[in-house]
């Protein structure tokens, strides 16, 4: 990533307030469920969220009893997901997430092994490809990504390196059992439509790997 996008991104979350309202993925909330009746309690399991920004996912998945590792190239943005942690009175779940600030464009900075991949909205299918080898056999990836909306008038970015093409997503996780894999636009919000690739589902038991 360069310089520009690095300090661009720290501005944002500069400019954030620790109270700002923020809330996990909703993509989540099904994985966790999958996961809870495959292997009853999540104490303990580990998860990889790339790109983590402010942790609002990496806060959810450690209130569920994940040890997380959450990566992402903003000192800003990292240290307002720890602020946040600590302030929601809950030391363990600040305990148990490890900020790492890393660069993804120079690839994975961990080795893994983990029983939960998240990547949501950022797009790099050669980082996506390396994570899902680095996912424990039943372990569970959860990806969403921006996708070119061809001819539809949609919110989101414009920039096509920050969007997906059509079947890419399909094609990355080919090797993996799906509960979810969907695009199409989708309404986000009052009056906010996207154009969005969604994929929820598990590397098979049976795979060589970690």
């Amino acid at each position: 990533m360069s310089q520009a996008d690095q300090e661009r991104w720290d501005a944002r979350y500069r400019n954030q307030s620790d109270g700002d309202a923020f809330a996990a993925s909703e993509l989540l909330e099904p994985a966790l469920a999958w996961l809870r009746s495959d292997r009853g309690d999540l104490e303990g399991l580990t998860a990889l969220d790339l790109a983590c920004g402010a942790g609002r996912n990496s806060l959810r998945l450690a209130e569920s009893g994940f040890r997380v590792d959450a990566v992402d190239v903003s000192a800003e943005g990292l240290a307002l997901g720890q602020r946040r942690a600590e302030q929601r009175g809950a030391s363990r779940d600040a305990a148990d997430i490890h900020w790492i600030q890393a660069d993804l464009d120079a690839g994975l900075p961990v080795s893994g092994p983990y029983d939960l991949v998240v990547m949501i909205r950022y797009l790099d299918l050669q980082l996506l490809a390396a994570a899902i080898e680095i996912l424990r056999p039943g372990g569970v990836l959860v990806v969403e990504l921006h996708m070119d909306p061809g001819a539809e008038s949609v919110s989101g970015p414009g920039n096509p390196d920050f969007l997906a093409a059509p079947g890419a997503l399909a094609a990355v996780t080919a090797d993996l059992t799906p509960w979810l894999l969907e695009e199409g636009i989708v309404e986000t919000g009052p009056e906010r439509r996207e154009a969005l690739a969604r994929f929820i589902g598990a590397r098979p038991k049976g795979a060589a790997g970690k």
